[in-house]
């Protein structure tokens, strides 16, 4: 990919080594591959071998992958991104009824870094701002909200007037 031409004349950054092995070893189930196997699928992304083998030695050093039996695996850490990736990409759901699950923000005279820091986790929950303070999704996911929210919202289930297109 790297040097071929993209519409609007723009030229992508190529991956990096570790970045290409990354995610090949996050979307795998599981995540191990033998290392003469990793260098192989890295250099379909323009990595070259020797590239690829200082990058899985200085990732296992660094504490990222751990060296096994057969190959390399991802590490406790991004065991759990894996896991938080997966979870994203296929969240668990139930039949949705209508309902939908409702937050009205109702905490005063927060500074702009916990307003900031408040969106950014009710995004990462899957809700979606309607108005300034109000935060809304179809109620089908199977998922609680953390408690540490009750502080500063108040929970609902509402259900439009009229249904949903």
């Amino acid at each position: 990919m790297s040097g071929s031409e993209v519409s609007g004349g723009l030229v992508p950054r190529p991956l990096s080594a570790r970045s290409v092995i990354l995610s090949l070893l996050l979307g795998t189930h599981p995540p191990e591959l033998p290392g003469r196997e990793l260098v192989r699928l890295v250099e379909g992304f323009d990595v070259g071998a020797s590239t690829a083998r200082a990058a899985l030695s200085r990732m296992a050093a660094a504490g990222d992958l751990r060296r096994t039996e057969t190959g390399y695996r991802l590490s406790e850490r991004l065991l759990e991104r894996q896991r938080r990736q997966d979870e994203a990409l296929r969240p668990h759901t139930r039949a949705w009824d209508g309902d939908w699950e409702t937050l009205v923000i109702t905490a005063t005279g927060r500074g702009p870094a916990a307003r900031a820091e408040l969106r950014a986790r009710l995004t990462a929950l899957r809700l979606a701002e309607l108005r300034e303070g109000v935060w809304l999704r179809p109620a089908n996911l199977d998922r609680p909200l953390p408690t540490a929210l009750d502080r500063v919202a108040e929970r609902l289930v509402s259900r439009p007037g009229s249904p949903a297109a």
